[in-house]
């Protein structure tokens, strides 16, 4: 679970509020993965127009993509659209050419 999850869930925030406990942290690494048709584009600055996936709104996740492009040249509030997919179904939506990118964990 990412470490900001217990304490958006408990607080209702992004879903039905309920008292949750939970151990440990986030101790990954991070990765942007393309899509096939845009596995040439490996410069940020031709990011414009991209779709990313990243796997909840209230992780470290989300901040760090969006610093990411910020430090491209790329406004991630209106450059790019950015949503939450569940990593499960990642690798579908970028098949299925419903996002171009996705920032997630790798362990």
């Amino acid at each position: 679970m990412l470490s900001p999850m217990p304490l958006a869930i408990t607080m209702g925030v992004g879903s039905n509020r309920c008292l949750h406990h939970a151990g440990g942290g986030e101790h990954q690494r991070q990765a942007i993965t393309l899509a096939v048709k845009h596995k040439d584009k490996r410069d940020p600055k031709d990011w414009k127009g991209f779709k990313f996936a990243r796997a909840f709104d209230y992780s470290m996740h989300n901040y760090l993509l969006r610093y990411y492009l910020a430090e491209h040249g790329i406004d991630p509030d209106v450059d790019v659209q950015i949503r939450a997919v569940p990593p499960p179904e990642m690798v579908a939506n970028l098949r299925a050419e419903n996002m171009t990118a996705s920032w997630v964990p790798i362990r």
